[in-house]
């Protein structure tokens, strides 16, 4: 869990510009998290299988919940660096215009 925790930190706030559209752990934990979920679900010793039950749960819902939190700061950053982009770029189109009137 905490490896999940510190990856998620890692990626959305210090290597973001490299991880910026990696979004492919998420899917991968997903279903390795959903087999042993299967898997623990019936074993054969009840008692063994019922604390990692609980522990692989909680930590597909981490997964699921870091999955969704990545996309919604995906957009988010998506969408205020293309608002910043589209504020930038008008000042240098009219400079240009104004250069090629001179």
């Amino acid at each position: 869990m905490a490896a999940i925790i510190a990856w998620f930190v890692l990626e959305n706030f210090i290597w973001e510009k490299y991880c910026r559209y990696i979004f492919s752990i998420y899917p991968v934990l997903i279903l390795a998290f959903s087999g042993l979920i299967d898997k623990l679900r019936f074993p054969a010793d009840q008692s063994l299988g019922n604390q990692n039950l609980i522990i692989a749960s909680f930590t597909l819902g981490l997964v699921l919940v870091a999955m969704v939190a990545r996309i919604i700061i995906s957009v988010w950053r998506w969408k205020k660096r293309s608002q910043v982009s589209v504020k930038t770029s008008y000042p240098l189109e009219e400079d240009k215009r104004s250069q090629q009137i001179a």
